[in-house]
C-alpha cells in the first residue's frame, strides 16, 4: 500500500501524531507501507510558505534519521508552475502518479493508492481493514470512514451536514450517495490508471474523482472508522472542512439544504417507471419539477427511451444525467427560487422524522445517531428497483 499526503504550508509537530498513529497501524500488518508526503508550493507562493516547507522537510528528516520508523516514508518536493495549476489536487496527482509508477516497477498492478491528509491520524487497524475491505470485494475504489474528534461546535455541525446531506440523498435512492472525503479514499493502482489519475483542481479533487467509480458502480464504503480528520480552521482551499470552520467562527451557525428539495426528488421513481409504460411526464409541481424542465428533461426521456432495453436500463440512464453534479444545480436552483437553507440540526431532525426516530436536541446527539447509522449502514444504488437489463 501506498499512501500520498500533501502538505502545504504545514508546521511539521502538527503532523507528528499522524505518523505515530500511521506506525502503529503498520505494526497490526504484515503488509509493505509506502508513504509519499508531496511537500508542495508553486511558483510565486508567498516567501513564508516556501521557508515553512524547507524547515517541515528539514524536519522530517531529523525525525527520520532518529527514529525508528517501520514504514518507508519519502519526502516528494514540489513547485508548480502556478497558483491555478497548483492546489491539493494537483499534489495528490504527483504523489498518486508516483505511486503508481512504483507499483508498475514493483510489478503489483493491484496494489492499493490511499489518499490522506497530514492533519488526519488514522486507527490501529487502517491498514488491516482496508486491506481486507478490497480483498473481500471486486470494486476497485473505497469511501473511507471517518470522524472528527468533537472538540467545537463548528466541526460537529459540519460533519453533521456531510452526513445529513448523504443520508438524505439515500433516503430517496440516489445512486450516488457516497461520502468523497479526501483524506478517507482508497483504491487499485490499475483503476487510478484507467481513469487517467486524479483532476488538478485547488479543491473538491476527491468528490469529481470519487464520481468516475461512482457512475461505474464501482465505489464501495468502508464502515470502521479508520481517519480522524483534524478540526482545525484553514484556509488554503476554497471549501472544505477547514474553510467550514472558519466560516461557522464567523457566523455562528451553519446552514444546509432544505430537506424538501430532497423529499420531492423521491417522487421521480414512479414517474420514470410510467413514462416508460405510456411517454407521460407525471411529475408533481414543485422546484424539481421546475429544474427538470428548465433542463430540457422531457427531450433526454424520450432519447433515453429509444436507448434503453429495459425498465432498468431506463433508468440507469436518467441517473447517469442527473447525477452528483446536476443534484447540486438543482439544490442551488431550488435555494435561488426561495427554498432557503436551514439550521443543520433542524434539517437533521427532519431526516430523523421522516425514518421514525426520535428528535435530538443537540447537533452531537444528531451527530452521534448518524454516525451509529452510518456504521450499519451497507448502501447498494438501484436497491429500490428491478435490476433486470
Amino acid at each position: 500500500m501506498i499512501v500520498v499526503i500533501p502538505v502545504f504550508n504545514e508546521v511539521f509537530e502538527l503532523t507528528v501524531n499522524t505518523l505515530r498513529s500511521l506506525e502503529i497501524a503498520h505494526s497490526h500488518t504484515p503488509f509493505h507501507v509506502v508513504t509519499l508526503w508531496v511537500i508542495n508550493d508553486y511558483v510565486g507562493s508567498d516567501p513564508s510558505i516556501t521557508k515553512r516547507n524547507k524547515s517541515f522537510i528539514k524536519a522530517f528528516d531529523d525525525a527520520k534519521q532518529k527514529g525508528h520508523w517501520k514504514i518507508e516514508h519519502h519526502i516528494m518536493n514540489v513547485s508548480f508552475p502556478s497558483f491555478k495549476k497548483g492546489g491539493v489536487g494537483f499534489a495528490r496527482k504527483f504523489g498518486m502518479d508516483a505511486g503508481l509508477f512504483y507499483f508498475k516497477e514493483i510489478e503489483k498492478p493491484n496494489g492499493i493508492l490511499i489518499c490522506l491528509d497530514a492533519d488526519t491520524t488514522v486507527s490501529e487497524n487502517y491498514f488491516l481493514s482496508i486491506q481486507m475491505a478490497f480483498a473481500s470485494t471486486n470494486r476497485l475504489a473505497a469511501s473511507i470512514g471517518f470522524a472528527h474528534p468533537l472538540d467545537s461546535q463548528a466541526i460537529i455541525e459540519y460533519e453533521l451536514h456531510l452526513r445529513y446531506f448523504i443520508n438524505m440523498q439515500r433516503l430517496v435512492h440516489l445512486p450516488f450517495a457516497f461520502q468523497t472525503v479526501g483524506s478517507a479514499m482508497a483504491l487499485r493502482s490499475f483503476a487510478y490508471a484507467k481513469e487517467l489519475g486524479m483532476p488538478t483542481r485547488q479543491a473538491g479533487e476527491d468528490f469529481y474523482f470519487l464520481q468516475k467509480f461512482i457512475s461505474k458502480g464501482q465505489l464501495f464504503d468502508i464502515n470502521e472508522v479508520l481517519a480522524i480528520p483534524s478540526s482545525r480552521q484553514s484556509d488554503r482551499v476554497p471549501f472544505g472542512t477547514g474553510r467550514a470552520v472558519l466560516k461557522y467562527e464567523e457566523k455562528q451557525e451553519l446552514l444546509t439544504y432544505h430537506p424538501d428539495s430532497f423529499l420531492e426528488i423521491n417522487l421521480i421513481w414512479d414517474c420514470l417507471l410510467h413514462y416508460w409504460k405510456t411517454h407521460e411526464f407525471l411529475l408533481r409541481d414543485g422546484y424539481f419539477k421546475a429544474y427538470l424542465l428548465d433542463q430540457n428533461v422531457l427531450e433526454i426521456l424520450n432519447k433515453n427511451s429509444i436507448q434503453a432495453t429495459s425498465e432498468f436500463s431506463f433508468i440507469k440512464l436518467f441517473f447517469s444525467w442527473f447525477n452528483a453534479f446536476k443534484l447540486f444545480k438543482y439544490l442551488h436552483f431550488a435555494r435561488e427560487k426561495g427554498r432557503l437553507d436551514i439550521p443543520v440540526l433542524e434539517a437533521s431532525n427532519t431526516l430523523f422524522a421522516t425514518l421514525k426516530k426520535s428528535k435530538k436536541s443537540t447537533s452531537q446527539e444528531a451527530l452521534i445517531e448518524l454516525r451509529r447509522m452510518d456504521a450499519q449502514s451497507s448502501y447498494v444504488p438501484f436497491a429500490n428497483v428491478k435490476q433486470v437489463e
